[in-house]
C-alpha cells in the first residue's frame, strides 16, 4: 500500500494559487481592453455627439471650465465619453487605465483570498453594460470597502470562516490607485464628484477610527494631487479649480427638475426591490452591531441611491445605468460576503438587472451577447488600430468632420460664431471660430442663473458675431424656455441675414443687454385656472413663479417630480400644450407671440402678424400635493426692433392679416 504523499497538498495549493494568479492577471488585461477607448467614437451630428465634441473642443481651445464652459462634465470628459479628439486622446487613455487599475486592485484588496479569481467577472460585466457609469462609480465605493477590509478585524461577519485581509496583494498600490482614480473622476463627470466626496468621507472616518492616520493622510493627499494634476494636464489654470466645483453645483442640482423623463414605474419598483434585498444581505453580512461595518453599509447605500437617481430621473434609456449597478454590487457581494449571502445576492441582483432591462421594448436576452461581442470587437480592432503606424485616427477624425459638413453645411463667415440650441458639431466641422456661451447647449440651461450667464455672454465683448439659430426644444418644452434670457438679446442686438439650411443666420449689429421689460401686470392664480394675457402692442414677457411643496422638495431629492405643463390659447384658435420647467422660467421667458418654428421667429423679427398672439395660459400641475396650488405670474412688454427686410425670408404662404379670424 502506497504511503500518502505528504507534499501533495502543498503542491496542489501552490498550483491553485498560480492558476488564480493567472486568472487575476488576465482580468486586468481584459479590463484594460474593455475600459480603454482603443477604438474611440468619432464626431457625428446630433445633440449628444455635439456636447461630446464641445467638451473636447473646450479643452483644445483652453477654455476654463467653470467660467468659460459650464456643463455636467469636466475637462477629463473624454475618459467617460470615449470620444476622439487629438487634444484629449492621451488624457482619455491614461485616465481609463488608472480607473481600470483602481477597480481591479480594489476588488482584490476587499476579496476573500479564495475568491479573488472572481475579479475576472468584472470586465465581463462592464462589457455587458450599455452604460458604464456603474463601473466608474464602483471605484469610489471600493475605497471605504478597502479601508474596512484591510483594517483590524476586517471580517464582514463574526461567522465568516476566513479572513478577508489580503496577505500577498500589495495594499499600498491598490490604495494609491483608488485615491488617484477618485481624484480624477469628478473632472470627468460632475455627478461623480458627489459620490466621490461621500465615499471618500466614509473611508476617511473608517481609517481614522482604525488609527491609521498616515494612510488616511496619504489617501487624501494623493486624491488632491491627482485632482490638481488632472486639471493641469487638461490645460486648466490651478487657481480656477475651486470655481469649477462651485459652477457645477447649479448644473447638478437643476438636472432633476429640468431633465426628468417618465418611463415604466414597474422598472423602478423592480430595481428598488432588488437593491433593497441586496442591501439587506450586506447589512446582515457586515453586522450592524459593529460601527465600522455600519459605515461600510452606508457607503453601499449611498452608491445604490446615486445609481438609482442617475438612471431613473431621466428614464429614457438611462435606467440601464441603474440596472448595471445591480450585477456590479452582486460581484462585490460575491467577493466579500459569506457564501450563502453572496449566492442569494447574485441571484436577486441578476433578476433585478434583467427585469429593468426588459422594460425596454427592444431588449432581448440576445442584446447582452451583442454588447459583449461589440465590446470585444472594439477592443481587438482598437488594439490593432493603436498599433498601426502612422495612426489612422487623425485621418478618421478629418473624414468624420467632412461627413458632418456634408450633412449640416454652414456658410463661411467673417468672424466668430455660435449655434443655438445644440448642433455644435456642425460649427466645429466647418472650422468656424467658436465664441460659445458658457452653457454650450440651450437645453442644459437648467436654472435662471445659468440662463443669465449665457445672456451676459451674448451681450458682452466676447459674444459671437454670427449666430446660427433654430427652434428645436427637447422633451416637448416651450421653445422660448430654453436659454430664455438670451432671446431678447438675440432679437435686439442681431439682425437676421439669411437662411442657412435648417438654421436662421443672425449677424451682430449692436451692443447691449436687450430691452428692459416694461411691467404690464402681476397676479396670483390657482394652478389649472386660465389666466388672461394682457393685450400689448409689443411681445409679452412672462415670469411664472411655481414652487414645489415641502413634500415635493423631498420627492425631488429622492426621485423626481411629475412634470408641469403650460397650456396656451392663441389668436388663431390653436391650443398648445408644452412642458414647463419652473426653475427655467422663474425669471421670465418670451410668451407672446408664440414661437414654435423658424418661420415664427422670422415673422416676429419682420413685424408680421401671423395670428400667434397668446391670449390665455394655464399652468397644469398634477394635484398630488407636490406643487403649490397657486402661482404668481408677472407680465411685461418687450420693445424689440422691427426689421421689415427679414420678411423676404418667410415661407411663401401669405401671412395672416392683423385681426383676421
Amino acid at each position: 500500500m502506497r504511503a500518502p504523499d505528504a507534499g501533495a497538498a502543498p503542491r496542489r495549493a501552490r498550483a491553485a494559487a498560480r492558476a488564480q494568479g493567472a486568472v487575476v492577471a488576465a482580468a486586468l488585461v481584459l479590463l484594460l481592453l474593455v475600459l480603454l477607448p482603443l477604438r474611440p467614437a468619432m464626431p457625428l451630428p446630433g445633440l449628444d455627439p455635439s456636447w461630446t465634441y464641445a467638451l473636447n473642443e473646450a479643452v483644445a481651445q483652453h477654455r476654463v471650465f467653470g467660467r468659460d464652459f459650464v456643463f455636467s462634465f469636466g475637462p477629463l470628459a473624454a475618459l467617460y465619453t470615449r470620444a476622439y479628439h487629438p487634444a484629449t486622446d492621451a488624457l482619455a487613455l491614461a485616465g481609463a487605465a488608472i480607473v481600470a487599475l483602481a477597480a481591479w486592485g480594489g476588488c482584490l484588496v476587499v476579496a476573500r483570498p479564495r475568491r479573488r479569481w472572481l475579479v475576472a467577472l468584472l470586465p465581463l460585466l462592464v462589457a455587458a453594460s450599455e452604460l458604464r457609469d456603474a463601473a466608474y462609480m464602483l471605484v469610489a465605493l471600493l475605497l471605504p470597502f478597502a479601508a474596512f477590509a484591510t483594517g483590524p478585524g476586517g471580517v464582514p461577519s463574526a461567522a465568516a470562516p476566513e479572513p478577508v485581509r489580503p496577505r500577498r496583494w500589495p495594499r499600498g498600490l491598490a490604495f494609491a490607485a483608488l485615491a488617484v482614480a477618485n481624484g480624477l473622476l469628478p473632472l470627468s463627470k460632475a455627478s461623480f464628484g458627489v459620490l466621490v466626496a461621500g465615499e471618500g468621507a466614509l473611508a476617511l472616518v473608517l481609517l481614522l477610527r482604525q488609527r491609521r492616520r498616515a494612510l488616511a493622510a496619504a489617501v487624501v493627499a494623493l486624491g488632491l494631487v491627482a485632482l490638481a494634476a488632472g486639471w493641469l494636464a487638461a490645460g486648466q489654470p490651478l487657481a480656477a479649480l475651486p470655481a469649477f466645483f462651485v459652477a457645477e453645483w447649479p448644473v447638478v442640482a437643476g438636472f432633476g427638475e429640468a431633465m426628468s423623463a417618465h418611463g415604466a414605474y414597474a422598472a423602478a419598483v423592480c430595481w428598488i426591490v432588488a437593491a433593497a434585498l441586496v442591501a439587506a444581505l450586506f447589512f446582515l453580512g457586515y453586522g450592524w452591531r459593529r460601527a465600522q461595518g455600519g459605515l461600510v453599509w452606508l457607503a453601499l447605500c449611498l452608491y445604490l441611491f446615486l445609481a438609482f437617481k442617475a438612471g431613473f430621473v431621466r428614464q429614457d434609456g438611462h435606467e440601464r445605468l441603474s440596472a448595471a449597478a445591480l450585477p456590479t454590487i452582486a460581484l462585490l457581494g460575491a467577493l466579500v460576503l459569506p457564501a450563502r449571502g453572496a449566492a442569494l445576492g447574485a441571484l436577486v441582483a441578476i433578476v433585478g438587472w434583467f427585469a429593468v432591462e426588459r422594460s425596454s421594448a427592444e431588449f432581448g436576452l440576445e442584446r447582452i451577447g451583442v454588447r459583449v461581442h461589440a465590446a470585444a470587437d472594439d477592443a481587438l480592432d482598437g488594439l490593432a488600430l493603436r498599433l498601426r503606424r502612422p495612426s489612422p485616427l487623425p485621418r478618421r477624425f478629418a473624414e468624420a468632420n467632412a461627413a458632418i459638413r456634408r450633412a449640416e453645411p454652414l456658410p463661411p463667415v467673417d468672424g466668430s460664431a455660435d449655434v443655438y440650441p445644440d448642433e455644435l458639431a456642425a460649427l466645429f466641422a466647418a472650422g468656424l471660430p467658436w465664441a460659445g456661451r458658457p452653457v454650450p447647449q440651450s437645453y442644459s440651461v437648467f436654472t435662471a442663473p445659468l440662463a443669465a450667464l449665457d445672456a451676459a455672454h451674448l451681450a458682452g465683448a466676447e459674444a459671437p458675431r454670427h449666430v446660427f439659430f433654430e427652434v428645436a426644444p427637447i422633451d416637448g418644452r416651450l421653445p422660448t424656455l430654453e436659454d430664455a434670457a438670451s432671446w431678447p438679446v438675440l432679437l435686439s442686438d442681431y439682425a437676421l441675414q439669411e437662411r442657412a439650411g435648417r438654421f436662421l443666420h443672425f449677424v451682430r449689429v449692436a451692443d447691449g443687454a436687450g430691452p428692459a421689460p416694461l411691467p404690464l401686470a402681476t397676479l396670483r392664480a390657482d394652478v389649472g385656472v386660465a389666466i388672461e394675457v394682457p393685450a400689448a402692442d409689443a411681445p409679452v414677457w412672462a415670469a411664472i413663479e411655481l414652487r414645489p411643496t415641502l413634500l415635493g422638495r423631498l420627492v425631488a431629492q429622492l426621485f423626481r417630480l411629475p412634470r408641469v405643463e403650460l397650456e396656451l390659447s392663441l389668436d388663431d384658435g390653436r391650443t398648445l400644450v408644452h412642458r414647463y420647467v419652473p426653475a427655467m422660467g422663474r425669471d421670465g421667458f418670451l410668451l407672446s407671440p408664440y414661437l414654435g418654428t423658424n418661420d415664427d421667429v422670422v415673422a416676429l423679427v419682420a413685424g408680421v402678424d401671423r395670428g400667434a398672439r397668446v391670449r390665455r395660459l394655464r399652468v397644469l400641475a398634477p394635484g398630488l400635493g407636490l406643487w403649490r396650488t397657486q402661482c404668481e405670474v408677472t407680465f411685461s412688454a418687450l420693445r424689440l426692433p422691427v426689421r421689415p427686410d427679414a420678411a423676404r425670408l418667410l415661407d411663401p404662404a401669405p401671412p395672416r392679416a392683423a385681426g383676421a379670424p
